[in-house]
């Protein structure tokens, strides 16, 4: 049989304050992340504490990214612009069209047989230098 946890609210809460998170909070009551977590979802009162927890540290960060903004740091203004600018136009999309706004390659092809297909892709790779751009992809180069 387990043994019972037998921390008070007070316990639990003074934990939450000092270590913010559920993993070091529970190791300093000396019990499983489980447990803890257990605990706070089925007491209202230890939920609304460990909520409140999350919002004070929630500011911090805000905080420390409004310093950031201020001196200038690029990462910081850019992360706020695409999270907090968006109704003015700094939101980060995809566009999914060819050039000038046209479709993309859209064809349908048949082949007779394998051997066609093998001559097909022989000349994709005469026609093309396919080159990696790394985090930005795949371009392809027309080399005729």
């Amino acid at each position: 049989m387990a043994t019972p946890f037998k921390k008070t609210n007070k316990q639990i809460k003074d934990a939450l304050t000092k270590y913010k998170f559920i993993t070091p909070a529970s190791k300093a009551l000396g019990c499983f992340r489980h447990t803890l977590s257990k605990k706070i979802r089925e007491n209202l009162e230890l939920q609304e504490h460990f909520d409140s927890v999350r919002e004070e540290f929630v500011d911090l960060a805000e905080n420390k990214l409004f310093f950031n903004v201020q001196r200038g740091d690029p990462a910081s203004i850019f992360f706020t612009l695409k999270c907090l600018g968006k109704n003015r136009g700094y939101v980060e999309r995809q566009e999914i069209t060819g050039k000038d706004g046209g479709t993309l390659l859209n064809k349908t092809i048949s082949f007779k047989n394998e051997k066609e297909v093998d001559e097909i892709l022989e000349e994709f790779k005469n026609r093309f230098r396919v080159k990696n751009n790394g985090d930005s992809g795949v371009s392809m180069e027309n080399t005729k």
